[in-house]
């Protein structure tokens, strides 16, 4: 993502649409609805493929808020550009790591929906409580990485732990959806002096405003159709839809 950051295109999609080939997904090609959208359904496409967290370590290119930041996509790969050394924390090594250092009295293993839906996502994910939300750790660290074989990972086995990678960490604040995305503009690293405060815990997080909208808007347009068409229109509507099956 943080290659793709300073790069231009004449159709704002097709920044995204670049980026298909080297996450290995397919989006239908589509022109109008703005690099946002596209790049938050490239997103999701994604997380449909890998357990890689470090998809979430990223900090709002801009000062302004978006709707679409209170879930844990971000609106462009512009918030990726000073990311590129965090490094993925594969999903054993990363329950290895939560059982040593965050297991809680009832949750022993980390989860994350690797589906996300219209409502967001399911995490069992170490979070500690600061003022009236939670900071919480990704499954990805920044530093060096180390080449497991397969693909370059987070060196969490360094023997000097003042060198050795720092966990990202989000913060998150309850809503009505669930836990959103707060304080966007800042990607913070942990370090394991710090990890005792940190716990296991099952959370929900919502996902991003344009997914959450997306239902809403449709039952809206429905409705008002239904309003301002005469029921006689309907009727016959109906019937050439049915004489048509």
């Amino acid at each position: 993502m943080s290659w793709a950051k300073g790069r231009t295109s004449t159709k704002e999609e097709d920044k995204v649409y670049a980026l298909m080939g080297l996450f290995g997904v397919n989006l239908p090609i589509l022109y109008g609805e703005g690099e946002t959208k596209t790049f938050l359904k490239l997103q999701s496409e994604i997380m449909k493929t890998t357990d890689d967290q470090s998809i979430f370590a990223w900090r709002s290119a801009s000062a302004e808020s978006h709707a679409s930041d209170s879930g844990l996509f971000a609106d462009t790969s512009k918030c990726f550009a000073d990311c590129g050394d965090v490094q993925k924390i594969p999903y054993d090594l990363w329950s290895e790591y939560c059982t040593k250092h965050f297991r809680s009295g009832s949750v022993a293993t980390p989860l994350l929906d690797v589906v996300p839906s219209c409502r967001g996502f399911r995490a069992i994910l170490p979070v500690r409580q600061r003022g009236a939300g939670l900071d919480t750790l990704l499954a990805c660290a920044r530093g060096p990485a180390v080449w497991n074989g397969s693909e370059y990972i987070a060196n969490l086995d360094a023997a000097d732990t003042n060198k050795a990678d720092l966990i990202q960490c989000i913060h998150l604040q309850q809503s009505c959806h669930g836990y959103e995305r707060v304080d966007k503009g800042h990607l913070a690293t942990i370090g394991v002096d710090d990890f005792q405060k940190f716990s296991l815990q099952d959370i929900h997080i919502c996902a991003s405003q344009s997914f959450l909208d997306a239902p809403t808007r449709r039952k809206w347009l429905v409705n008002g159709l239904l309003y301002i068409i005469p029921p006689s229109i309907l009727f016959l509507l109906y019937q050439s839809r049915k004489a048509s099956l």
